[in-house]
């Protein structure tokens, strides 16, 4: 991890580090009923994925060099065990994730190939994420459709486990675009957290 390096160039509108998007807090997820009535009135505006109990980070990939980054705009300084794997990609690419577990795991694709996918739509940011991790044998932890959403908490909760922290909903058919500060939220995006 390249902690020397002051910014690293990975597609137009793409420098490492930058402030990745920031979700705004919804509605408290209390119980199962309030999420299948946050997924429910979210379905067909939002793309909804699970939230990882993990730390944010984005993953960098510049000729086989790989650059990870926290949310707050610098290099993170933590050990990631599985960034080998990022390596063996050809040209620039960068994922938007979490790191659980010394696990990174992307959920969005933002350069893949040297070529910016800032304009796509948050469901095809994330199918993208998703195929990548396929390709390099990362388990998928996002969960699916929203049934399976809904299904994956009411595991959480049975089991006691405390993997997930909640669901994102990403505006379908928005842009990604980096923020301007570390306290900036995203007007596209929406968090609810379990409590």
């Amino acid at each position: 991890m390249p902690t020397t390096v002051d910014q690293v160039l990975l597609a137009p509108g793409f420098r490492m580090p930058f402030y990745p998007m920031r979700p705004r807090h919804g509605v408290a997820i209390r119980d199962i009923a309030t999420l299948e009535r946050i997924l429910d009135e979210g379905s067909g505006e939002y793309d909804f994925t699970l939230k990882l109990n993990g730390d944010r980070g984005c993953v960098g990939v510049l000729d086989g060099d790989v650059h990870v980054q926290n949310r707050h705009g610098s290099w993170y300084k933590m050990t990631v065990d599985n960034l080998g794997v990022f390596a063996k990609l050809n040209g620039s690419w960068l994922f938007d994730g979490e790191v659980y577990k010394k696990q990174f795991i992307p959920f969005e694709v933002l350069v893949a190939g040297g070529q910016s996918m800032a304009g796509e739509c948050p469901t095809f940011r994330r199918q993208a994420a998703r195929m990548t991790c396929d390709r390099l044998s990362i388990p998928w932890p996002y969960g699916g459709a929203v049934e399976s959403l809904v299904e994956v908490v009411r595991e959480c909760i049975a089991s006691g486990s405390k993997h997930i922290e909640g669901v994102v909903g990403k505006k379908i058919g928005s842009r990604y675009v980096p923020l301007g500060s570390e306290a900036q939220e995203s007007p596209t995006w929406l968090k609810h957290r379990w409590c």
